[in-house]
């Protein structure tokens, strides 16, 4: 168990972070939910059909952890997953949530590489989602030589993911260089820079000693650069279907598609996977969409969430998760963004949805392969 707790607190470089400064950290640091104002005139997106795409890629998936698992045949069977969509479907009809409750999904096989999108192409409001990523990013510019880590840095990182502490965040985007870093390298990765950003994080500041840090915006997704193809005139702070202060983004098939590429290697070293992976993981307490399965459910969960209760800026409540969930048949990626819940917690849609999508990605995998 010590070894353990250890391997979770080593930096990437190696030696050891005692738990007393972090503790005193996060002690020191608590998250707050308000957002500067913007309400430029908004435009309503009309929601995609949901969409399957049965087409695999070839591309083997490394384990990052001992859960044993059946040996994968070397060209995996594809499933049929068109029936997961009417599932989905149904429980959103059935669920009495009201008009106000929207469910994006997007839902990736990491063996077949089959792709399943609920609205799942669609810009929407990220919150913290984002911050996965941005450890990801924090590791890949340590492996490129361009970031040394400092002995500060895990107790940042930690609190960031764990806690989703907002000024831990803000010292993780001080030390990778800004957002306009991580914007860029979100493009790098294949994300569409229309619908993947974060443009805006400045009521959090960075504490460190006497001086405090505040971010700067990214102005390209705010006043537009042409020679990224972005728009002006706050037009990409519209996300659908109803939110006007869009100033982080993701579209979840996308967001998705990244952790497929963390979770394969694709990304990062096998060393720096692993200690992402580590950072990332979740027990069932604090990730929604493990929340419900089965007692004897053998699932790993790499997950980030991000939450935010209705207030005078934000007319309704927001509650996405997103991530790799590895069972014993495979794994798969998963975001889930809802908003519109009349309820607070608002979690309880992603623990249903993720309960159908676990259900029927476990039954087909226990199907006879021909």
């Amino acid at each position: 168990m010590i070894d353990r707790l250890c391997d979770k607190y080593r930096l990437p470089n190696g030696g050891w972070l005692w738990f007393l400064p972090l503790l005193l950290f996060v002690l020191s640091c608590m998250p707050s939910s308000h957002c500067p104002t913007l309400t430029p005139a908004m435009t309503l997106t009309p929601s995609p059909e949901p969409t399957f795409t049965p087409v695999p890629t070839s591309s083997s998936t490394p384990s990052p952890t001992t859960t044993p698992s059946p040996t994968a045949s070397p060209t995996p069977s594809t499933v049929d997953y068109q029936p997961l969509l009417g599932e989905i479907q149904a429980y959103l009809d059935q669920s009495g949530l009201g008009p106000q409750f929207d469910m994006a999904i997007g839902f990736i096989d990491v063996q077949t590489g089959q792709i399943l999108s609920f609205d799942g192409e669609s810009r929407h409001y990220a919150l913290s989602t984002f911050k996965g990523p941005l450890a990801a990013f924090y590791l890949w510019l340590i492996e490129k030589g361009r970031l040394e880590p400092l002995p500060s840095d895990a107790a940042y990182l930690i609190a960031m993911l764990e806690e989703s502490n907002n000024p831990a965040t803000s010292c993780i985007f001080k030390r990778v260089g800004g957002l306009a870093p991580f914007n860029d390298w979100l493009a790098e990765q294949g994300l569409s820079r229309e619908n993947n950003f974060v443009a805006g994080w400045q009521s959090w500041a960075c504490k460190q000693g006497t001086q405090a840090y505040i971010l700067p915006l990214d102005l390209r997704y705010i006043q537009g650069d042409p020679s990224l193809g972005l728009p002006g005139d706050y037009a990409l702070y519209r996300c659908y279907p109803t939110y006007r202060h869009c100033d982080k983004a993701f579209a979840p098939l996308e967001l998705a598609h990244l952790y497929v590429r963390l979770y394969r290697g694709e990304v990062l070293s096998a060393e720096n996977t692993a200690q992402w992976l580590t950072w990332m993981e979740k027990d069932r307490d604090n990730a929604a969409l493990i929340k419900d399965l089965p007692d004897d459910a053998q699932v790993h969960a790499y997950i980030k969430n991000g939450f935010r209760a209705k207030d005078e800026e934000a007319l309704v409540h927001f509650y996405h998760e997103a991530g790799i969930i590895e069972t014993a048949y495979g794994a798969y990626a998963l975001a889930v963004f809802t908003q519109g819940n009349p309820d607070w917690p608002a979690s309880g849609p992603l623990a249903a949805a993720g309960h159908i999508i676990y259900d029927y990605f476990v039954g087909a995998k226990q199907q006879p392969q021909h």
